[in-house]
């Protein structure tokens, strides 16, 4: 199934590899992200119902919250990244296609093999939250 997905190369007698990504994929799959989402994002701004944009604001509260730079790192990264995540998901689930979500859900397995690593460096969470 890993195969299937591309984040594991399989190599005759050799065993399997986790797959590695460049930095021009990262590039493009961020770039496919970026469009969808944005796409995703004109839908929910037409047709979201009160109830769903303050849900979204909610998550956008807890994700500013999350960015503030805490004493451990690490669970600031993460907390980030939990919450990143459930934001873009909900996100996708009130724009409400199922063929954008399919694409999306295959181009974030391929950004997960990095998400961690890229949010480390410094002032990529800052970053990742003005672009929302």
């Amino acid at each position: 199934m890993l195969a299937a997905e591309g984040l594991v190369t399989i190599k005759v007698r050799r065993g399997a590899y986790v797959t590695e990504v460049s930095q021009q994929d990262l590039a493009d799959v961020y770039h496919l992200l970026s469009l969808l989402e944005s796409d995703a994002a004109g839908v929910v701004a037409a047709k979201a119902t009160d109830a769903e944009i303050k849900e979204l604001q909610a998550l956008h509260k807890a994700l500013e919250a999350a960015a503030k730079p805490g004493k451990d790192k690490a669970a600031t990264t993460d907390q980030f990244f939990a919450v990143n995540e459930k934001f873009h998901m909900r996100l996708l689930e009130i724009a409400n296609n199922r063929w954008r979500d399919q694409m999306v859900a295959d181009l974030r397995k391929v950004m997960k093999l990095n998400r961690h690593n890229s949010l480390l460096k410094a002032g990529r969470i800052e970053e990742s939250l003005a672009e929302h």
